[in-house]
Protein backbone atom coordinates (compact mmCIF):
# COMPACT_ATOMS: atom_id res chain seq x y z
CA UNK A 1 0.00 0.00 0.00
CA UNK A 2 1.38 3.45 -0.82
CA UNK A 3 2.36 5.86 2.10
CA UNK A 4 0.51 8.27 2.47
CA UNK A 5 2.42 11.93 1.32
CA UNK A 6 1.59 15.11 4.03
CA UNK A 7 3.24 18.13 2.77
CA UNK A 8 5.19 20.20 5.10
CA UNK A 9 3.20 23.66 6.73
CA UNK A 10 5.17 26.65 5.94
CA UNK A 11 6.67 27.97 9.09
CA UNK A 12 4.75 31.16 10.83
CA UNK A 13 7.25 33.10 9.51
CA UNK A 14 7.26 32.09 5.86
CA UNK A 15 3.15 31.51 5.63
CA UNK A 16 3.33 35.81 6.67
CA UNK A 17 5.89 36.60 3.95
CA UNK A 18 3.64 34.87 1.56
CA UNK A 19 0.48 36.27 2.71
CA UNK A 20 2.06 39.70 2.73
CA UNK A 21 3.25 39.28 -1.17
CA UNK A 22 0.22 38.09 -2.16
CA UNK A 23 -1.51 40.91 -0.29
CA UNK A 24 1.52 43.48 -2.02
CA UNK A 25 0.57 42.14 -5.45
CA UNK A 26 -3.07 42.26 -5.21
CA UNK A 27 -2.80 45.89 -4.28
CA UNK A 28 -0.93 46.52 -6.89
CA UNK A 29 -2.79 45.33 -9.36
CA UNK A 30 -6.07 47.05 -8.00
CA UNK A 31 -3.73 50.59 -7.90
CA UNK A 32 -2.58 49.67 -11.53
CA UNK A 33 -6.52 48.89 -12.68
CA UNK A 34 -7.71 52.08 -11.22
CA UNK A 35 -5.02 54.62 -12.59
CA UNK A 36 -5.73 52.80 -16.42
CA UNK A 37 -9.22 53.07 -15.99
CA UNK A 38 -9.27 56.71 -14.84
CA UNK A 39 -6.01 57.49 -17.76
CA UNK A 40 -8.98 56.24 -20.07
CA UNK A 41 -11.89 58.00 -18.24
CA UNK A 42 -10.00 61.43 -18.38
CA UNK A 43 -9.59 60.59 -22.23
CA UNK A 44 -13.31 60.34 -23.01
CA UNK A 45 -14.04 63.33 -21.17
CA UNK A 46 -11.60 65.72 -23.31
CA UNK A 47 -14.60 68.21 -24.23
CA UNK A 48 -15.51 68.78 -20.85
CA UNK A 49 -14.00 71.91 -19.41
CA UNK A 50 -11.10 70.91 -16.62
CA UNK A 51 -13.33 72.78 -13.84
CA UNK A 52 -16.19 70.19 -14.53
CA UNK A 53 -14.53 67.01 -14.46
CA UNK A 54 -14.61 65.91 -10.90
CA UNK A 55 -18.88 66.65 -11.29
CA UNK A 56 -19.05 64.71 -14.55
CA UNK A 57 -16.57 61.67 -13.73
CA UNK A 58 -18.35 61.09 -10.11
CA UNK A 59 -21.05 59.38 -11.42
CA UNK A 60 -19.08 57.45 -13.95
CA UNK A 61 -16.68 56.46 -11.06
CA UNK A 62 -19.87 55.68 -8.70
CA UNK A 63 -21.11 53.07 -11.64
CA UNK A 64 -18.04 50.86 -12.40
CA UNK A 65 -17.21 49.83 -8.82
CA UNK A 66 -15.12 47.51 -10.77
CA UNK A 67 -12.61 49.51 -11.90
CA UNK A 68 -12.56 52.15 -9.33
CA UNK A 69 -13.66 50.03 -6.12
CA UNK A 70 -16.95 50.76 -3.95
CA UNK A 71 -15.90 52.16 -1.01
CA UNK A 72 -16.05 55.94 -0.62
CA UNK A 73 -11.42 56.07 -0.10
CA UNK A 74 -11.24 54.34 -3.67
CA UNK A 75 -14.03 56.97 -5.48
CA UNK A 76 -11.91 59.78 -4.26
CA UNK A 77 -8.92 58.47 -5.32
CA UNK A 78 -10.34 57.67 -8.68
CA UNK A 79 -11.62 61.48 -9.07
CA UNK A 80 -8.01 62.33 -8.30
CA UNK A 81 -6.54 60.49 -10.61
CA UNK A 82 -9.36 61.48 -13.68
CA UNK A 83 -9.08 65.23 -12.78
CA UNK A 84 -4.99 65.36 -13.13
CA UNK A 85 -5.11 63.10 -16.15
CA UNK A 86 -7.47 65.55 -16.87
CA UNK A 87 -5.28 68.40 -16.71
CA UNK A 88 -2.34 66.60 -18.02
CA UNK A 89 -3.94 66.04 -21.00
CA UNK A 90 -5.33 69.47 -21.70
CA UNK A 91 -1.55 70.35 -22.26
CA UNK A 92 -1.44 67.68 -24.78
CA UNK A 93 -1.94 69.11 -28.39
CA UNK A 94 -1.37 67.72 -32.32
CA UNK A 95 2.01 67.70 -34.04
CA UNK A 96 1.14 69.89 -36.30
CA UNK A 97 -0.44 72.35 -33.37
CA UNK A 98 2.64 72.09 -31.21
CA UNK A 99 4.94 73.35 -34.20
CA UNK A 100 5.74 76.89 -33.93
CA UNK A 101 5.07 77.54 -30.01
CA UNK A 102 1.56 77.85 -30.99
CA UNK A 103 0.42 74.40 -29.36
CA UNK A 104 -0.51 75.08 -26.24
CA UNK A 105 -2.29 78.04 -27.18
CA UNK A 106 -4.81 75.17 -28.79
CA UNK A 107 -4.39 73.13 -25.60
CA UNK A 108 -4.78 75.52 -22.87
CA UNK A 109 -8.25 76.85 -25.13
CA UNK A 110 -9.48 73.29 -25.31
CA UNK A 111 -9.25 72.88 -21.40
CA UNK A 112 -10.73 75.79 -20.87
CA UNK A 113 -14.11 75.30 -22.71
CA UNK A 114 -13.53 71.96 -25.37
CA UNK A 115 -11.50 73.67 -27.89
CA UNK A 116 -13.03 77.34 -27.35
CA UNK A 117 -16.18 76.10 -28.44
CA UNK A 118 -19.19 76.70 -25.06
CA UNK A 119 -21.16 74.41 -26.69
CA UNK A 120 -18.79 71.46 -26.57
CA UNK A 121 -17.55 72.47 -23.17
CA UNK A 122 -21.61 71.63 -21.88
CA UNK A 123 -22.17 68.88 -23.53
CA UNK A 124 -22.22 65.52 -21.99
CA UNK A 125 -19.15 63.16 -22.82
CA UNK A 126 -19.66 60.76 -25.19
CA UNK A 127 -18.47 57.31 -23.45
CA UNK A 128 -18.52 55.01 -26.49
CA UNK A 129 -17.14 57.37 -28.63
CA UNK A 130 -13.61 56.65 -30.38
CA UNK A 131 -10.96 59.19 -29.11
CA UNK A 132 -7.75 60.67 -30.68
CA UNK A 133 -4.57 59.82 -28.41
CA UNK A 134 -3.08 63.11 -28.76
CA UNK A 135 0.64 62.77 -28.14
CA UNK A 136 2.36 63.83 -24.41
CA UNK A 137 2.86 66.91 -23.34
CA UNK A 138 5.75 68.97 -23.34
CA UNK A 139 7.11 69.83 -19.76
CA UNK A 140 6.69 73.25 -19.87
CA UNK A 141 2.93 72.73 -21.28
CA UNK A 142 2.57 70.15 -18.32
CA UNK A 143 3.90 72.73 -15.84
CA UNK A 144 1.58 75.54 -17.16
CA UNK A 145 -1.29 73.34 -17.15
CA UNK A 146 -0.78 72.00 -13.54
CA UNK A 147 -0.57 76.08 -11.96
CA UNK A 148 -3.68 77.15 -14.83
CA UNK A 149 -6.00 74.34 -12.86
CA UNK A 150 -4.25 73.95 -9.48
CA UNK A 151 -7.33 75.09 -7.81
CA UNK A 152 -9.59 72.57 -9.40
CA UNK A 153 -7.04 69.96 -8.32
CA UNK A 154 -7.04 71.18 -4.62
CA UNK A 155 -10.70 70.86 -4.82
CA UNK A 156 -10.65 67.55 -5.64
CA UNK A 157 -7.98 66.93 -3.03
CA UNK A 158 -9.77 68.47 -0.20
CA UNK A 159 -12.69 65.84 -0.97
CA UNK A 160 -10.75 63.57 1.23
CA UNK A 161 -10.95 63.44 4.46
CA UNK A 162 -7.33 63.01 5.33
CA UNK A 163 -5.40 66.11 3.70
CA UNK A 164 -2.15 63.76 3.68
CA UNK A 165 -3.93 60.75 2.22
CA UNK A 166 -5.34 62.88 -0.57
CA UNK A 167 -2.51 64.39 -1.11
CA UNK A 168 -0.39 60.91 -1.43
CA UNK A 169 -3.34 60.13 -4.10
CA UNK A 170 -2.27 62.74 -6.42
CA UNK A 171 1.29 62.12 -6.09
CA UNK A 172 0.33 58.18 -6.95
CA UNK A 173 -2.14 59.03 -9.92
CA UNK A 174 1.02 61.80 -10.89
CA UNK A 175 3.10 59.04 -10.87
CA UNK A 176 1.10 56.08 -12.42
CA UNK A 177 0.83 58.80 -15.34
CA UNK A 178 3.80 59.34 -15.96
CA UNK A 179 5.32 56.28 -15.89
CA UNK A 180 3.13 55.14 -18.13
CA UNK A 181 4.92 54.03 -21.25
CA UNK A 182 2.86 56.11 -23.64
CA UNK A 183 4.39 59.41 -21.63
CA UNK A 184 8.32 58.30 -21.10
CA UNK A 185 9.16 61.20 -22.93
CA UNK A 186 8.03 63.32 -20.02
CA UNK A 187 10.04 61.68 -17.43
CA UNK A 188 13.37 64.26 -18.13
CA UNK A 189 10.86 66.50 -16.73
CA UNK A 190 10.03 64.84 -13.33
CA UNK A 191 12.14 67.35 -11.21
CA UNK A 192 10.59 70.57 -12.69
CA UNK A 193 6.74 69.01 -12.34
CA UNK A 194 7.57 68.03 -8.53
CA UNK A 195 8.73 71.88 -8.18
CA UNK A 196 5.49 72.50 -9.47
CA UNK A 197 3.18 70.35 -7.66
CA UNK A 198 5.06 71.35 -4.35
CA UNK A 199 5.42 75.55 -4.78
CA UNK A 200 1.69 75.50 -5.91
CA UNK A 201 0.79 73.75 -2.07
CA UNK A 202 -1.08 70.79 -3.93
CA UNK A 203 1.77 68.79 -2.23
CA UNK A 204 4.08 69.17 1.15
CA UNK A 205 7.68 69.08 1.85
CA UNK A 206 6.83 66.30 4.64
CA UNK A 207 4.59 64.19 2.66
CA UNK A 208 7.48 63.89 -0.20
CA UNK A 209 10.16 63.24 2.13
CA UNK A 210 8.08 60.45 3.08
CA UNK A 211 7.59 59.04 -0.42
CA UNK A 212 10.81 59.53 -1.29
CA UNK A 213 11.95 57.47 1.56
CA UNK A 214 9.74 54.71 0.52
CA UNK A 215 11.01 54.87 -2.99
CA UNK A 216 14.69 54.08 -1.64
CA UNK A 217 13.50 51.31 0.65
CA UNK A 218 11.19 49.94 -2.27
CA UNK A 219 14.27 49.95 -4.49
CA UNK A 220 16.39 48.18 -2.55
CA UNK A 221 13.88 45.44 -1.37
CA UNK A 222 13.16 45.29 -5.58
CA UNK A 223 16.75 45.14 -6.30
CA UNK A 224 16.64 41.72 -3.87
CA UNK A 225 13.85 40.18 -5.25
CA UNK A 226 14.84 41.19 -8.89
CA UNK A 227 18.37 39.21 -8.04
CA UNK A 228 16.81 35.91 -6.34
CA UNK A 229 14.33 35.84 -9.52
CA UNK A 230 16.97 36.40 -11.96
CA UNK A 231 18.94 33.39 -9.37
CA UNK A 232 15.82 31.44 -10.24
CA UNK A 233 15.86 31.97 -13.51
CA UNK A 234 18.91 30.89 -14.52
CA UNK A 235 19.24 27.58 -12.26
CA UNK A 236 15.40 27.00 -14.02
CA UNK A 237 17.56 27.40 -17.47
CA UNK A 238 20.45 25.07 -16.61
CA UNK A 239 17.87 22.49 -15.43
CA UNK A 240 16.06 22.27 -18.66
CA UNK A 241 19.11 22.33 -20.61
CA UNK A 242 20.36 19.54 -18.63
CA UNK A 243 16.95 17.67 -18.83
CA UNK A 244 16.57 18.59 -22.40
CA UNK A 245 19.94 16.68 -23.40
CA UNK A 246 19.34 13.87 -20.75
CA UNK A 247 16.18 13.39 -22.72
CA UNK A 248 17.65 13.54 -26.78
CA UNK A 249 20.11 10.97 -24.84
CA UNK A 250 17.89 8.78 -23.86
CA UNK A 251 15.49 8.75 -27.00
CA UNK A 252 18.68 7.56 -28.78
CA UNK A 253 19.71 5.22 -26.98
CA UNK A 254 15.99 4.31 -27.18
CA UNK A 255 16.56 3.76 -31.41
CA UNK A 256 19.54 2.00 -30.68
CA UNK A 257 17.61 -0.30 -28.45
CA UNK A 258 15.13 -0.87 -30.79
CA UNK A 259 17.31 -1.90 -33.45
CA UNK A 260 19.19 -4.26 -31.58
CA UNK A 261 15.70 -5.58 -30.60
CA UNK A 262 15.18 -6.57 -34.61
CA UNK A 263 18.60 -7.91 -35.05
CA UNK A 264 17.90 -10.10 -32.08
CA UNK A 265 14.25 -11.22 -33.24
CA UNK A 266 16.31 -11.75 -36.49
CA UNK A 267 18.21 -13.71 -35.52
CA UNK A 268 16.14 -15.82 -33.48
CA UNK A 269 14.07 -16.83 -36.55
CA UNK A 270 17.53 -17.25 -38.64
CA UNK A 271 19.17 -19.79 -35.80
CA UNK A 272 15.81 -22.12 -35.28
CA UNK A 273 17.43 -25.50 -36.14
CA UNK A 274 15.14 -28.54 -37.64
CA UNK A 275 15.30 -32.20 -36.65
CA UNK A 276 18.39 -33.50 -35.72
CA UNK A 277 20.57 -30.55 -35.45
CA UNK A 278 23.90 -30.69 -34.52
CA UNK A 279 25.02 -29.42 -31.41
CA UNK A 280 26.46 -26.07 -33.05
CA UNK A 281 23.38 -25.01 -34.30
CA UNK A 282 21.25 -25.92 -30.68
CA UNK A 283 24.43 -23.65 -29.09
CA UNK A 284 23.57 -20.97 -31.71
CA UNK A 285 19.57 -20.63 -30.98
CA UNK A 286 19.89 -21.01 -27.93
CA UNK A 287 22.47 -17.95 -27.68
CA UNK A 288 19.63 -16.22 -30.26
CA UNK A 289 16.95 -16.63 -27.36
CA UNK A 290 19.08 -15.38 -24.58
CA UNK A 291 19.97 -12.39 -26.70
CA UNK A 292 16.92 -11.90 -27.72
CA UNK A 293 15.51 -11.85 -24.10
CA UNK A 294 18.07 -9.45 -23.59
CA UNK A 295 17.52 -7.11 -25.69
CA UNK A 296 13.40 -7.20 -25.13
CA UNK A 297 14.17 -6.32 -21.56
CA UNK A 298 17.19 -3.90 -22.56
CA UNK A 299 14.49 -1.76 -24.95
CA UNK A 300 12.22 -1.98 -22.49
CA UNK A 301 14.18 -0.12 -19.88
CA UNK A 302 15.05 2.27 -22.45
CA UNK A 303 11.43 3.52 -23.11
CA UNK A 304 11.04 3.75 -19.09
CA UNK A 305 13.89 5.76 -19.22
CA UNK A 306 12.58 8.17 -22.22
CA UNK A 307 9.32 8.51 -20.28
CA UNK A 308 11.24 9.51 -16.88
CA UNK A 309 13.54 11.98 -18.82
CA UNK A 310 10.66 13.65 -20.50
CA UNK A 311 8.35 14.18 -17.27
CA UNK A 312 11.76 15.68 -15.96
CA UNK A 313 12.22 18.07 -19.24
CA UNK A 314 8.10 18.95 -19.03
CA UNK A 315 8.75 19.35 -15.35
CA UNK A 316 11.62 21.64 -16.04
CA UNK A 317 9.83 23.40 -18.81
CA UNK A 318 6.88 24.14 -16.75
CA UNK A 319 9.65 25.85 -13.89
CA UNK A 320 11.62 27.36 -16.49
CA UNK A 321 8.25 28.92 -17.85
CA UNK A 322 6.80 30.08 -14.39
CA UNK A 323 10.07 31.84 -12.87
CA UNK A 324 10.69 33.31 -16.56
CA UNK A 325 7.16 34.86 -15.48
CA UNK A 326 7.91 36.05 -12.44
CA UNK A 327 11.08 37.64 -13.51
CA UNK A 328 9.10 39.15 -15.96
CA UNK A 329 6.25 40.27 -13.40
CA UNK A 330 8.86 41.62 -10.60
CA UNK A 331 11.19 43.71 -13.46
CA UNK A 332 7.38 45.02 -14.37
CA UNK A 333 6.47 45.72 -10.74
CA UNK A 334 10.23 47.42 -10.38
CA UNK A 335 9.81 49.55 -13.23
CA UNK A 336 7.34 52.44 -11.67
CA UNK A 337 9.62 52.74 -8.41
CA UNK A 338 13.01 52.44 -10.49
CA UNK A 339 11.69 55.29 -13.41
CA UNK A 340 10.65 57.47 -10.11
CA UNK A 341 13.86 56.88 -8.37
CA UNK A 342 16.07 57.76 -11.45
CA UNK A 343 14.14 60.42 -12.92
CA UNK A 344 12.88 61.72 -9.33
CA UNK A 345 16.82 62.13 -7.85
CA UNK A 346 17.66 65.42 -9.13
CA UNK A 347 14.32 66.44 -7.10
CA UNK A 348 14.73 64.71 -3.65
CA UNK A 349 18.16 64.38 -3.69
CA UNK A 350 20.04 66.92 -6.30
CA UNK A 351 23.61 66.66 -4.53
CA UNK A 352 23.52 62.51 -5.47
CA UNK A 353 22.69 63.04 -8.22
CA UNK A 354 25.10 65.45 -9.44
CA UNK A 355 27.66 63.02 -7.83
CA UNK A 356 26.18 60.07 -10.48
CA UNK A 357 25.94 62.63 -13.20
CA UNK A 358 29.74 63.15 -12.65
CA UNK A 359 30.61 59.32 -11.79
CA UNK A 360 29.11 58.76 -15.21
CA UNK A 361 31.36 61.53 -16.60
CA UNK A 362 34.31 60.31 -15.15
CA UNK A 363 33.20 56.70 -16.75
CA UNK A 364 32.64 57.82 -20.10
CA UNK A 365 35.93 60.01 -20.06
CA UNK A 366 38.05 56.97 -18.89
CA UNK A 367 36.23 55.20 -21.68
CA UNK A 368 36.95 57.37 -24.22
CA UNK A 369 40.83 58.21 -23.44
CA UNK A 370 41.05 54.03 -23.46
Amino acid sequence: MPQRVINPRLSPDEEEALLKSLRKEREQKAKGLLQAEAQAVARKLGDVAIDKVPEEAAPLVSKDKKNFGASADSAASALIAITLNAVLLSACVAEEEGKGGKGYGKAKAKAAGGGGNKKNASAKPKIGAKVERLPPPTGEAATAAIVEHKKTLARVVAKVKDVKEGQQNLLLAFESWLCNEYNEVVLPATPQLLKTLSEEGLLDAEMLAEYWTKVLSTKDADAVELLAAKEATKEAEVELEAASEELKKAQKEEVDATQQAKWAATEVQNARTGNQPTPDEVAREKAANVADTKARAHRLQMQKNVELFHKRQVSALNANEAATKNLTDKASQARTCELMHQYGQPFFAPSSAAESKADASDKAAKADHA
